[in-house]
């Protein structure tokens, strides 16, 4: 059996083809005949690089490790697929991690989240499709702003004034 037109042989649309073959035996007289079907399951072809989407967010300066800073999110249009997450850059601090199923990004090392010595990090997140054939990545920038401290509240109080000399308005 060979593929005459592979036009419609998409694993994204069908996973499977099945033919109808029939056979003869073209003898004298009667030919006899017999048929069978025959399933052509299709595999997938890693074509579509994923995606990665995400951010910007937020953290506390100062927030514990394990604090929950937010999710990015992946999508891969190959029909089979399973997705993993890393953080590919911008983390030499070590200040965040990623779970590498979900994409949930936490505070892993609180050192240096200190606003007056770092405003922002980008992170590079990358998105892993790991296969079928060559896996294939996608990546995106996710910028962290870390918040400012409470301003101070001022407080106010009275103050009065004595004066030796009678106050006389100016003329």
């Amino acid at each position: 059996i060979t593929v005459a037109d592979n036009t419609n042989l998409d694993r994204e649309a069908i996973s499977s083809v099945t033919l109808t073959v029939g056979v003869s035996d073209n003898g004298p007289g009667t030919a006899r005949v017999g048929s069978t079907s025959v399933t052509i399951n299709l595999t997938d072809v890693n074509e579509f690089a994923p995606t990665v989407s995400g951010g910007p967010f937020s953290v506390a300066e100062n927030s514990a490790n394990g604090t929950a800073v937010g999710s990015v999110s992946g999508g891969d249009s190959d029909a089979t697929k399973t997705l993993s997450y890393s953080i590919t850059g911008g983390n030499s601090l070590g200040i965040f991690a990623i779970d590498s199923s979900s994409g949930a990004i936490t505070v892993a090392d609180k050192t240096n989240l200190d606003r007056e010595a770092i405003s922002s990090v980008t992170l590079t997140v990358g998105v892993s499709d790991n296969g079928p054939g060559s896996a294939r990545t996608g990546s995106t920038s996710v910028t962290w702003a870390q918040a400012r401290p409470p301003a101070p509240t001022p407080t106010w109080s009275a103050h009065s004034w004595v004066s030796s000399r009678p106050l006389v308005p100016p003329h």
